[in-house]
C-alpha cells in the first residue's frame, strides 16, 4: 500500500510516506494530520466569530447613538421634521461617524448637513436592528460549526488514544501468553 499524507502547516506534518508505517502508527499519523487541519479550521472560525463579534459591537453603538438622536426629538416631532428644526441644540457630532461605518454615509452626511429627518432616522435604527438580528443568526450557526469541529477533535483524540490502548493490550498479552 503507498499512502502519503499531504498537509501544508498542518501541526508540523507535511507530505508523510506512510506506505513504511506499521498499522498503528499510520493511523497515528493520519490523525494527527487531521487534528491539524480541524486546529486550522478551529482558528479560523474563532477568528471569524471575532470580527463578527467586534462588528456586533459596532452595530449597537450605532443604534445606541441613533436611539439617542431619536429620543431627542419632541414627542409630537413628525417623521418629517429635521435635525436642524427638531434638534437645534442637540449633539449629534459623532453620528455621521457611526452611520458611515455601518454603511450609510448618504445619512451620514445629511446628519452632518442637518437635513436628515426623524423619519430617517428610525428607518436607519431599524435597518441596524435588522443587522444585528442576521448577525445573531449567523453567529449562532457559526458557534454550532465550531462545536461540531471540537466534537470532531475530541473524537480523533478518543480514536487514538483507543488504539494505543487497544495495542497495549495486545502487547501486554502477547508477552503474558509467552511466559
Amino acid at each position: 500500500m503507498n499512502m502519503a499524507i499531504g498537509s501544508s502547516g498542518a501541526s508540523g506534518v507535511s507530505d508523510i510516506k506512510t506506505d513504511s508505517l506499521d498499522p498503528q502508527t499510520r493511523l497515528m499519523a493520519i490523525c494527527y494530520a487531521l487534528l491539524g487541519l480541524l486546529d486550522e479550521r478551529m482558528s479560523s472560525q474563532m477568528e471569524a466569530m471575532t470580527a463578527r463579534n467586534n462588528n456586533a459591537g459596532k452595530l449597537k453603538d450605532v443604534l445606541a447613538g441613533v436611539n439617542g438622536a431619536v429620543g431627542k426629538f419632541a414627542a409630537d416631532a413628525k417623521p418629517d421634521t429635521t435635525i436642524a428644526k427638531g434638534l437645534p441644540d442637540a449633539d449629534v457630532d459623532s453620528l455621521p461617524d457611526l452611520l458611515t461605518q455601518a454603511g450609510m454615509p448618504e445619512l451620514a452626511q445629511k446628519v452632518r448637513d442637518r437635513t436628515a429627518t426623524k423619519g430617517e432616522l428610525e428607518t436607519a435604527a431599524s435597518k441596524v436592528t435588522g443587522q444585528l438580528d442576521s448577525g445573531t443568526a449567523i453567529a449562532q450557526l457559526e458557534m454550532f460549526t465550531l462545536q461540531s469541529t471540537f466534537g470532531k477533535r475530541t473524537q480523533f483524540f478518543e480514536l487514538m488514544s483507543n488504539t494505543t490502548k487497544k495495542e497495549q493490550d495486545n502487547k501486554s498479552a502477547i508477552i503474558s501468553n509467552t511466559r
